[in-house]
């Protein structure tokens, strides 16, 4: 929740009340779904090679990092802090 404020008031500078909870609610979805990204990760990897060498699960846990942190700035700024859903 501190995350999502943080990046409500300081990466989008919205500073109103209005659609707090809404956006709060958006940003756990967001964060589930980058938690879902790493975790699928680490279980497909761990479907196709059930004892996956050390460097190889820091390799993908490396890239799903990447691509959950590219994917939750997206999300954000498209959809949670997107014109449509700024405060009116």
């Amino acid at each position: 929740m501190a995350n999502t404020a943080l990046n409500r008031r300081l990466t989008f500078g919205i500073r109103s009340t209005g659609r707090l909870w809404l956006h709060q609610a958006q940003g756990l979805a967001v964060f589930a779904a980058s938690l879902g990204l790493t975790g699928g990760s680490l279980a497909l990897l761990h479907t196709v090679d059930d004892a996956p060498a050390r460097p190889l699960e820091l390799g993908v846990l490396v890239a799903a990092n990447l691509a959950a942190t590219c994917l939750r700035f997206l999300l954000l700024r498209t959809w949670v802090f997107g014109p449509q859903q700024r405060p009116r």
